[in-house]
Protein backbone atom coordinates (compact mmCIF):
# COMPACT_ATOMS: atom_id res chain seq x y z
CA UNK A 1 0.00 0.00 0.00
CA UNK A 2 2.90 2.25 0.58
CA UNK A 3 4.00 2.33 -2.96
CA UNK A 4 0.67 3.20 -4.03
CA UNK A 5 0.36 6.46 -2.13
CA UNK A 6 4.12 7.43 -1.97
CA UNK A 7 3.48 9.99 -4.50
CA UNK A 8 0.62 11.27 -3.68
CA UNK A 9 0.61 14.38 -1.21
CA UNK A 10 1.10 13.20 2.14
CA UNK A 11 -1.15 15.74 4.18
CA UNK A 12 -3.88 15.49 1.62
CA UNK A 13 -4.19 11.37 1.54
CA UNK A 14 -3.48 11.98 5.52
CA UNK A 15 -7.03 14.12 5.75
CA UNK A 16 -9.39 11.91 3.76
CA UNK A 17 -12.01 9.50 4.87
CA UNK A 18 -11.16 5.81 5.19
CA UNK A 19 -13.36 5.23 2.12
CA UNK A 20 -11.80 7.67 0.18
CA UNK A 21 -8.16 6.66 0.79
CA UNK A 22 -9.33 3.58 -0.57
CA UNK A 23 -10.41 5.30 -3.17
CA UNK A 24 -6.94 6.80 -4.15
CA UNK A 25 -5.44 3.22 -3.53
CA UNK A 26 -8.01 1.38 -5.84
CA UNK A 27 -7.25 3.54 -8.95
CA UNK A 28 -3.52 4.70 -8.83
CA UNK A 29 -2.95 0.95 -9.06
CA UNK A 30 -5.15 0.57 -11.39
CA UNK A 31 -3.89 3.45 -13.84
CA UNK A 32 -0.22 3.14 -12.84
CA UNK A 33 0.49 1.84 -16.33
CA UNK A 34 1.10 4.72 -18.63
CA UNK A 35 0.49 2.43 -21.65
CA UNK A 36 -1.76 3.01 -24.87
CA UNK A 37 -4.55 0.61 -23.42
CA UNK A 38 -5.17 2.66 -20.24
CA UNK A 39 -5.80 5.97 -21.90
CA UNK A 40 -8.02 5.48 -25.07
CA UNK A 41 -11.55 4.73 -24.01
CA UNK A 42 -12.61 6.50 -20.83
CA UNK A 43 -15.66 3.77 -20.15
CA UNK A 44 -13.30 1.04 -20.32
CA UNK A 45 -10.80 2.45 -18.32
CA UNK A 46 -13.11 2.92 -15.52
CA UNK A 47 -13.84 -0.82 -15.28
CA UNK A 48 -12.36 -2.49 -18.05
CA UNK A 49 -15.58 -3.86 -19.05
CA UNK A 50 -14.39 -3.67 -23.04
CA UNK A 51 -17.14 -6.00 -24.37
CA UNK A 52 -19.81 -4.37 -22.39
CA UNK A 53 -18.72 -0.75 -23.04
CA UNK A 54 -18.79 -1.66 -26.79
CA UNK A 55 -22.48 -0.31 -27.12
CA UNK A 56 -22.31 2.60 -25.36
CA UNK A 57 -21.40 4.24 -28.80
CA UNK A 58 -25.03 6.08 -28.54
CA UNK A 59 -24.37 7.37 -25.13
CA UNK A 60 -20.73 8.66 -26.32
CA UNK A 61 -22.08 10.47 -29.10
CA UNK A 62 -25.10 11.79 -27.13
CA UNK A 63 -22.82 13.32 -24.28
CA UNK A 64 -20.59 14.63 -26.87
CA UNK A 65 -23.53 16.59 -28.62
CA UNK A 66 -24.44 17.94 -24.69
CA UNK A 67 -21.00 18.78 -24.34
CA UNK A 68 -20.51 21.09 -27.72
CA UNK A 69 -24.25 22.76 -26.73
CA UNK A 70 -23.20 23.74 -23.57
CA UNK A 71 -19.12 24.32 -23.24
CA UNK A 72 -18.10 26.02 -25.79
CA UNK A 73 -15.89 29.49 -24.47
CA UNK A 74 -17.01 27.83 -20.87
CA UNK A 75 -15.20 27.56 -17.46
CA UNK A 76 -15.86 24.12 -17.60
CA UNK A 77 -14.65 21.55 -14.34
CA UNK A 78 -14.01 17.59 -15.15
CA UNK A 79 -15.39 15.53 -12.39
CA UNK A 80 -12.70 12.76 -11.38
CA UNK A 81 -10.93 13.30 -14.52
CA UNK A 82 -8.99 10.10 -14.48
CA UNK A 83 -6.37 10.22 -17.26
CA UNK A 84 -7.56 13.35 -18.92
CA UNK A 85 -9.45 11.89 -22.03
CA UNK A 86 -12.48 13.40 -21.09
CA UNK A 87 -11.18 16.82 -20.54
CA UNK A 88 -9.29 16.79 -24.00
CA UNK A 89 -12.62 15.68 -25.41
CA UNK A 90 -14.42 19.45 -23.87
CA UNK A 91 -10.87 21.23 -24.75
CA UNK A 92 -11.63 20.24 -28.42
CA UNK A 93 -15.21 21.27 -28.32
CA UNK A 94 -13.80 25.01 -27.73
CA UNK A 95 -14.08 25.79 -24.36
CA UNK A 96 -12.08 28.21 -22.76
CA UNK A 97 -10.81 26.29 -19.88
CA UNK A 98 -11.11 22.95 -18.48
CA UNK A 99 -9.71 21.64 -15.51
CA UNK A 100 -9.69 18.18 -14.03
CA UNK A 101 -10.34 16.93 -10.65
CA UNK A 102 -9.27 13.74 -9.48
CA UNK A 103 -8.66 12.09 -6.24
CA UNK A 104 -5.60 9.65 -7.76
CA UNK A 105 -2.52 11.28 -7.81
CA UNK A 106 -1.60 8.77 -10.30
CA UNK A 107 -4.74 10.12 -12.59
CA UNK A 108 -3.57 13.51 -12.45
CA UNK A 109 0.33 12.82 -12.95
CA UNK A 110 -1.11 10.53 -16.37
CA UNK A 111 -3.55 13.12 -16.98
CA UNK A 112 -1.00 16.04 -16.97
CA UNK A 113 0.82 14.04 -19.44
CA UNK A 114 -1.67 13.09 -21.71
CA UNK A 115 -2.25 17.14 -22.02
CA UNK A 116 0.96 17.98 -23.28
CA UNK A 117 1.22 15.20 -25.71
CA UNK A 118 -1.61 16.66 -26.44
CA UNK A 119 -0.16 20.46 -26.46
CA UNK A 120 -2.86 21.15 -24.82
CA UNK A 121 -1.48 22.69 -21.45
CA UNK A 122 -2.57 25.91 -21.80
CA UNK A 123 -6.11 25.26 -21.67
CA UNK A 124 -6.39 22.00 -19.60
CA UNK A 125 -5.69 22.48 -16.03
CA UNK A 126 -5.47 19.18 -13.31
CA UNK A 127 -6.19 19.19 -9.67
CA UNK A 128 -5.28 16.39 -7.08
CA UNK A 129 -8.44 17.61 -5.47
CA UNK A 130 -11.52 15.80 -3.57
CA UNK A 131 -15.05 16.34 -5.26
CA UNK A 132 -16.70 16.45 -2.08
CA UNK A 133 -14.57 19.13 -1.12
CA UNK A 134 -12.84 20.38 -4.07
CA UNK A 135 -11.15 23.93 -2.46
CA UNK A 136 -12.16 25.80 -5.55
CA UNK A 137 -13.85 29.24 -5.62
CA UNK A 138 -17.39 29.89 -4.72
CA UNK A 139 -19.31 30.40 -8.48
CA UNK A 140 -16.64 29.87 -10.80
CA UNK A 141 -17.60 27.17 -12.84
CA UNK A 142 -19.48 27.32 -15.76
CA UNK A 143 -20.40 23.57 -16.13
CA UNK A 144 -19.53 20.47 -14.87
CA UNK A 145 -19.14 17.28 -16.75
CA UNK A 146 -19.89 13.61 -14.34
CA UNK A 147 -19.16 10.88 -15.90
CA UNK A 148 -19.64 8.10 -13.77
CA UNK A 149 -19.06 10.06 -10.85
CA UNK A 150 -21.85 10.64 -8.44
CA UNK A 151 -21.65 6.51 -7.57
CA UNK A 152 -18.41 6.88 -5.59
CA UNK A 153 -19.59 10.36 -3.67
CA UNK A 154 -21.35 11.19 -0.60
CA UNK A 155 -24.38 12.39 -3.12
CA UNK A 156 -25.25 15.21 -0.25
CA UNK A 157 -21.83 16.43 0.21
CA UNK A 158 -21.67 16.25 -3.70
CA UNK A 159 -24.53 17.91 -4.50
CA UNK A 160 -23.84 20.78 -2.00
CA UNK A 161 -20.02 21.69 -3.48
CA UNK A 162 -21.43 21.66 -7.16
CA UNK A 163 -24.10 24.29 -5.78
CA UNK A 164 -21.34 26.20 -4.15
CA UNK A 165 -19.22 25.81 -7.55
CA UNK A 166 -21.39 27.00 -10.60
CA UNK A 167 -22.21 30.09 -11.75
CA UNK A 168 -25.77 30.69 -11.85
CA UNK A 169 -27.11 29.28 -14.72
CA UNK A 170 -24.63 26.52 -14.61
CA UNK A 171 -24.88 23.32 -15.58
CA UNK A 172 -24.10 19.66 -15.17
CA UNK A 173 -23.90 16.82 -17.35
CA UNK A 174 -23.81 13.77 -15.66
CA UNK A 175 -24.04 10.06 -16.38
CA UNK A 176 -24.19 7.35 -14.12
CA UNK A 177 -24.93 3.34 -13.47
CA UNK A 178 -28.54 3.00 -12.36
CA UNK A 179 -29.19 -0.21 -9.53
CA UNK A 180 -31.82 -1.88 -10.38
CA UNK A 181 -31.27 -4.49 -12.57
CA UNK A 182 -31.04 -7.65 -10.75
CA UNK A 183 -28.55 -9.15 -13.49
CA UNK A 184 -26.18 -5.78 -13.70
CA UNK A 185 -26.21 -6.14 -9.97
CA UNK A 186 -25.28 -9.06 -9.76
CA UNK A 187 -22.68 -9.32 -12.34
CA UNK A 188 -21.13 -6.09 -10.07
CA UNK A 189 -21.04 -8.21 -7.00
CA UNK A 190 -18.87 -10.81 -9.14
CA UNK A 191 -16.68 -8.70 -9.92
CA UNK A 192 -15.26 -6.79 -6.78
CA UNK A 193 -11.80 -6.66 -7.91
CA UNK A 194 -13.53 -3.83 -10.68
CA UNK A 195 -14.71 -1.82 -8.27
CA UNK A 196 -14.39 -0.28 -4.40
CA UNK A 197 -16.82 -1.29 -1.73
CA UNK A 198 -18.67 1.75 -2.03
CA UNK A 199 -19.11 2.10 -5.55
CA UNK A 200 -20.93 -1.25 -5.42
CA UNK A 201 -23.57 -0.20 -2.31
CA UNK A 202 -24.03 2.87 -4.03
CA UNK A 203 -25.05 2.96 -7.59
CA UNK A 204 -28.14 5.15 -8.08
CA UNK A 205 -31.92 4.45 -7.61
CA UNK A 206 -34.19 7.54 -8.55
CA UNK A 207 -34.32 8.83 -5.31
CA UNK A 208 -30.47 9.82 -5.41
CA UNK A 209 -31.07 11.61 -8.58
CA UNK A 210 -34.58 13.18 -6.87
CA UNK A 211 -32.53 14.61 -4.12
CA UNK A 212 -30.43 16.91 -6.12
CA UNK A 213 -33.64 18.91 -6.50
CA UNK A 214 -33.30 20.65 -3.36
CA UNK A 215 -30.19 22.49 -5.49
CA UNK A 216 -30.96 21.68 -8.68
CA UNK A 217 -33.55 21.38 -11.73
CA UNK A 218 -33.49 18.50 -13.51
CA UNK A 219 -33.49 17.73 -17.16
CA UNK A 220 -33.34 15.73 -20.21
CA UNK A 221 -33.56 12.70 -18.20
CA UNK A 222 -32.47 9.29 -21.05
CA UNK A 223 -32.33 5.92 -20.23
CA UNK A 224 -29.62 3.73 -22.25
CA UNK A 225 -28.21 0.01 -22.87
CA UNK A 226 -31.18 -2.78 -22.04
CA UNK A 227 -31.41 -5.34 -25.05
CA UNK A 228 -28.11 -4.13 -26.53
CA UNK A 229 -26.14 -5.72 -23.80
CA UNK A 230 -27.01 -9.05 -25.44
CA UNK A 231 -24.39 -7.45 -28.45
CA UNK A 232 -21.97 -6.77 -26.62
CA UNK A 233 -20.64 -11.25 -25.49
CA UNK A 234 -20.42 -11.26 -30.13
CA UNK A 235 -17.20 -11.10 -32.08
CA UNK A 236 -16.47 -7.59 -32.83
CA UNK A 237 -17.82 -7.88 -36.86
CA UNK A 238 -20.73 -7.63 -39.01
CA UNK A 239 -22.53 -9.26 -37.10
CA UNK A 240 -22.23 -7.43 -34.15
CA UNK A 241 -22.82 -4.15 -35.56
CA UNK A 242 -25.75 -5.31 -37.30
CA UNK A 243 -27.17 -6.82 -33.96
CA UNK A 244 -26.11 -3.71 -32.00
CA UNK A 245 -28.07 -1.66 -34.58
CA UNK A 246 -30.78 -3.23 -33.98
CA UNK A 247 -31.51 -3.74 -30.57
CA UNK A 248 -30.09 0.00 -30.01
CA UNK A 249 -33.44 0.95 -32.02
CA UNK A 250 -35.26 -1.69 -29.60
CA UNK A 251 -34.14 0.36 -26.59
CA UNK A 252 -35.24 3.17 -27.75
CA UNK A 253 -38.78 2.15 -27.65
CA UNK A 254 -38.19 0.33 -24.50
CA UNK A 255 -36.33 2.82 -22.50
CA UNK A 256 -39.28 5.05 -22.73
CA UNK A 257 -41.80 2.69 -21.21
CA UNK A 258 -41.68 3.73 -16.94
CA UNK A 259 -40.85 0.99 -14.95
CA UNK A 260 -38.77 -1.11 -17.79
CA UNK A 261 -36.70 2.04 -18.43
CA UNK A 262 -35.22 1.33 -15.03
CA UNK A 263 -33.85 -1.74 -15.87
CA UNK A 264 -31.18 -0.21 -17.79
CA UNK A 265 -27.50 -0.16 -17.26
CA UNK A 266 -27.33 3.61 -17.42
CA UNK A 267 -28.72 6.99 -17.36
CA UNK A 268 -28.05 10.29 -18.41
CA UNK A 269 -29.32 13.99 -17.10
CA UNK A 270 -28.52 17.57 -17.01
CA UNK A 271 -28.29 19.33 -13.85
CA UNK A 272 -29.50 23.17 -13.62
CA UNK A 273 -28.59 25.85 -11.60
CA UNK A 274 -31.42 28.74 -11.83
Amino acid sequence: MENLIASSDADFFRNLEERKKEEVVFHNLSRSSTSEENTDNADENRYGDSGFYSVTKHKQQYLLEQIRRFCHNKVVLDFACGNGNQVLMIADAGSALTIGIDISDVSIRNARNNAELNHRQETCLFLQADCENTGLPDNSIDVIFANAVFHHLNLENAYKEIYRLLKKGGAVIAAEPLNYNPFFNLYRRMTPSKRTKWEIDHFLKMKDLNSAKKYFQIHQLRFWHFTVMLASVLPKNAIFRFTEKILHKIDNVLLKIPGIRLMAWQFTFILLKE
